[in-house]
């Protein structure tokens, strides 16, 4: 199988992506297959900051993701971010 390169970070790969080695540019990361485990918890702030950013700027991004950004919050700097990406 020949390996995918992304732009993105290795933190955003899941089972989403399937198998296969994928080297991520962002912080110049291979990832050989995808994980077994998916854990159900809320992101962290920054997870969902950079899902926000990547859908921005029209990358694509897991239902997860699309479920957490849409998701109600009370953070303070997600808010911000929300409003600041829907004026530009």
């Amino acid at each position: 199988m020949q390996p995918r390169y992304l732009e993105g970070m290795s933190h955003t790969h899941g089972a989403h992506m399937g198998d296969g080695p994928v080297k991520y540019m962002g912080d110049n990361r291979w990832i050989k297959s995808a994980p077994a485990l998916d854990l159900h918890f809320p992101p962290p702030a920054w997870l969902v900051a950079d899902w926000m950013l990547d859908q921005h700027k029209g990358r694509p991004i897991s239902a997860r993701a699309a479920r957490s950004i849409a998701a109600p919050t009370t953070n303070s700097g997600l808010l911000w971010l929300r409003d600041f990406l829907q004026q530009s």
